[in-house]
């Protein structure tokens, strides 16, 4: 409760800071403050926004209503919203909100319109005319409609042709897989890819969805965690790093974080890795320091 004199305060998330003891929302240069989101209105197409509302380049419109990946519709090409504009909400293409028209089997959306066919000098990919001379430039794509190398049509939409550029989004060319170090943490990989890089010797987990200490038992990773000390093995549970076992009589501590001296006083016998005794032994190992196993069966 905030108006309690011991309130634990708020955790801050990504694209804010805390200032004057609230979190404001904080932006880099090129992006705008849009309702709390931070947007590059550059790159998504807008040149404006008035709290989440945007106002979009001409021929481009935010159907899907988010703030965050800008006016994602070319309206001059989009089979779904041909000649759509503002929200693409309304049946009327003569409202301001017009939703646009579906282009059906046969027809493309061309100039905001549904023709049969592509003017001159533009090329049909998936259904969508193009300018055959920005192809490569501005759509990453060849010729034969494929996408160029490094880059994909991850988000199915051949409106804004190979739109993925796999290095700067850390994914492998199947759109959905991290490439090395990276994991897609925020769960928002149409928008960021793999936008995590796991560093502090931390590693991707098994799905890479989040970094952590280890994703096996005896991860070798673990020995990056406790530095020089007597660990002989290790178990990993929930992903964090513990110690199993450890070297030269010595025993995990309480959080199986570190090798320490046994806490038992175990006479003659060594004490063993769960910091019990030996009552019994095979061969010196099992004895304490200065004793011996003699007849493979006491420590004297």
């Amino acid at each position: 409760n905030d108006s309690n004199e011991n309130y634990k305060g708020a955790s801050c998330s990504n694209g804010t800071v805390c200032s004057g003891g609230r979190c404001e929302t904080s932006c880099s240069s090129s992006q705008k403050d849009c309702g709390g989101t931070c947007v590059d209105l550059e790159a998504g197409n807008a040149t404006a926004c008035n709290g989440t509302t945007l106002t979009c380049k001409s021929g481009y419109a935010n159907c899907d209503g988010k703030v965050a990946n800008g006016c994602e519709v070319n309206t001059d090409t989009n089979n779904s919203y041909c000649g759509a504009k503002g929200t693409c909400t309304h049946d009327n293409d003569s409202n301001e909100n017009y939703k646009g028209a579906s282009c059906s089997n046969g027809t493309v959306c061309s100039g905001g319109r549904c023709v049969t066919s592509c003017p001159p000098n533009q090329t049909v990919c998936g259904g969508i005319c193009l300018p055959t001379s920005s192809l490569s430039t501005l759509f990453h794509m060849n010729s034969d409609c494929s996408c160029v190398a490094g880059y994909g049509n991850c988000n199915g939409d051949w409106s804004d042709g190979c739109e993925a550029d796999f290095n700067s989004l850390h994914l492998e060319n199947d759109c959905k897989t991290c490439v090395d170090s990276y994991v897609n943490a925020n769960g928002n990989m149409s928008d960021d890819g793999c936008e995590t890089k796991c560093d502090n010797n931390l590693k991707p987990n098994n799905d890479k969805t989040a970094c952590v200490q280890c994703t096996e038992d005896n991860d070798s990773n673990c020995t990056n965690f406790f530095g020089d000390v007597k660990a002989a093995t290790f178990s990993c549970n929930a992903n964090m790093c513990k110690i199993s076992t450890c070297k030269d009589k010595l025993v995990p501590n309480e959080d199986n974080t570190a090798c320490v001296e046994c806490t038992k006083d175990c006479g003659n016998y060594a004490c063993k890795t769960d910091n019990t005794c030996y009552t019994s032994c095979t061969d010196d190992a099992q004895c304490a320091s200065g004793k011996e196993c003699k007849w493979k069966k006491v420590c004297q």
